[in-house]
């Protein structure tokens, strides 16, 4: 033995507690430090035993080998473990996953099931391995067969009582196989439609709102706001286009007289077939309104003066023909008297053809009512 042989002591004493300690700390599961060991451990072996193989031969380079042959062997386990633990992590985070998964082969057959999907059909997952897709679970099977990469169906499953929405997710694999994620869209779904109903019920609320502000709950014509914000736009639309547009004011006779008499549902009955008798004779395109009591208006467009006074001739004629019975069952003769403006944009504003049409009714009522009266 050599003139180094001395060193041979301490450095078997090396390389036993670096062995132990890296051995030990793979076996932990600590398996970065542990492969820092075996690296440190390999390298600083190999580099012992090509100093010190020339000089004191292969007794004293000994050391050195047995280390790196520790180092080499460690790194050889952790690397065996890292293989043959990564299909536990698999199987352990596929079981894990809370919504159902199954897993088919090229030949569509169930491969691979995690406990969701037990949980959701009501019997063990492994009932279904080997079995054909097709008489597993039926009720998915065009979804299996779709080219989508993700598609809806509702279904019922077995081990439940009603049915259920999923949103199928569907990856392609690279034997042919296919894999089927099942995420139920049901609560999702039924919440939706809760917010939908109640959005509606919104819109119907505001439409109710709107018809008690523009319409008049009596007569379910539109009430005098209505006519004015609609007359207020046909102005605006004549400036810009030159449309012709007319009003007719409309009174019943002796209105107030017969209310008096017959009392309150006579007053209401005989407002309303008023109304009707007016809608009847009007367009789709004109506005009929109650302004006030026993006052109506009706807007018409596109309408020259003479077609407007005979649409006002009829209106009167009709409404001769509205008998409604008193309380004694008395048939009541009713009658108005109507007052007829053609919007003339040299001399007219809003106010001015709404007072013209006012005086034109008031002439009618004052020379023996039950007429018509224009400025034509």
């Amino acid at each position: 033995m050599g003139p180094i042989d001395p060193l041979l002591l301490p450095l078997w004493a090396l390389c036993v507690p670096l062995t132990l300690w890296s051995v030990f700390t793979a076996l932990r599961g600590e398996q970065q430090p542990a492969a820092a060991l075996a690296v440190l451990a390999l390298g600083w072996g190999l580099g012992i035993a090509a100093l010190l193989l020339p000089l004191s031969g292969l007794p004293a380079a000994g050391a050195g080998l047995a280390l790196a042959a520790n180092g080499a062997m460690i790194l050889n386990y952790l690397q065996a473990g890292d293989a043959a633990g990564a299909p536990d992590a698999f199987e352990a985070l596929f079981e894990r996953l809370e919504d159902p998964v199954i897993v088919l082969d090229p030949d569509a057959r169930v491969r691979a099931a995690n406990g969701a999907v037990g949980e959701l059909l009501g019997y063990p997952e492994e009932q279904l391995l080997g079995e054909p897709f097709a008489t597993a679970l039926p009720d998915l099977l065009p979804v299996a067969q779709s080219n989508a990469v993700e598609t809806s169906v509702t279904w019922q499953p077995r081990g439940d009582e009603v049915e259920r929405n999923h949103r199928v997710v569907i990856v392609e694999l690279a034997d042919g196989g296919r894999a089927l994620q099942l995420v139920d869209t049901t609560e999702h779904d039924f919440a939706a439609q809760r917010l939908q109903l109640a959005d509606q019920r919104l819109e119907a609320a505001n439409a109710s709102v709107d018809r008690l502000t523009l319409c008049d709950e009596l007569t379910g014509l539109a009430n005098q706001r209505a006519f004015v914000d609609e007359l207020e736009r046909e102005v605006q639309r004549h400036r810009r286009s030159e449309r012709r547009f007319g009003v007719i004011s409309i009174e019943a006779d002796h209105f107030q007289l017969l209310a008096e008499q017959h009392g309150v549902a006579f007053r209401d009955r005989a407002l309303s077939l008023i109304a009707r008798a007016i809608e009847v004779e009007v367009r789709d395109t004109d506005l009929c309104a109650r302004l006030d009591g026993d006052e109506f208006a009706v807007l018409a467009v596109q309408m020259k003066a003479p077609s407007l006074v005979n649409l006002a001739e009829r209106i009167r004629k009709r409404v001769l023909k509205v008998r409604p019975h008193s309380p004694d069952g008395e048939r009541v003769r009713m009658s108005v008297s109507c007052g007829v403006g053609i919007f003339d944009p040299r001399e007219d504003d809003l106010r001015r053809l709404l007072a013209r049409t006012n005086q034109y009714l008031a002439e009618a009522k004052r020379t023996g009512r039950n007429k018509v009266v224009s400025g034509d």
